[in-house]
């Protein structure tokens, strides 16, 4: 094997390198993007909850 030959290979196994570490940052990303929109649905859902269970009982109050 000379060592054009094995420049190439070594070059190839970076590129191969970089583009699976470009693949997991990417999918990293969309999996705290999707972590987000829960956290923000959960968030929005208690919030509502909330809401709801304040309005029953002024609700409440209001009938007693």
């Amino acid at each position: 094997m000379d060592i054009s030959s094995t420049y190439q290979k070594e070059k190839k196994y970076r590129e191969l390198v970089q583009f699976i570490n470009n693949e997991l940052e990417y999918i990293d990303f969309q999996l705290s993007l999707q972590l987000n929109s829960k956290n923000d649905l959960i968030r929005l859902s208690n919030s509502d909850l909330e809401s709801l269970l304040i309005d029953s009982n002024q609700d409440k109050k209001m009938i007693h």
